[in-house]
């Protein structure tokens, strides 16, 4: 049996209901799982960078200690419980 256009397009026309609910039902219940089933997952990266507040500022080891303990610490600040619920009610 061959087919050619027109006879691909009259089968088409005539499930075009049965298409169109089928499609629209699956979407549907994607939707519905996605927003009512699905636990909502924030996730955010960042990249910290601390320096000398003017470039003719030179660094000695004391800084650099004293910055790697800042960007440890700013770490867990972005990571506390505090600054995701403040994102999660911005959303």
């Amino acid at each position: 049996m061959e087919w050619d256009l027109s006879k691909l397009l009259m089968v088409i026309r005539q499930r075009l209901l049965f298409l169109l609910i089928t499609t629209l039902t699956a979407v549907g219940i994607t939707a519905f799982i996605s927003y009512y089933l699905l636990p909502s997952k924030y996730e955010v990266t960042t990249t910290l960078l601390v320096q000398p507040q003017t470039e003719e500022a030179r660094l000695n080891y004391q800084d650099i200690i004293t910055n790697e303990k800042l960007v440890s610490t700013f770490g867990e600040i972005i990571r506390s419980r505090t600054v995701a619920n403040d994102v999660i009610e911005r959303q």
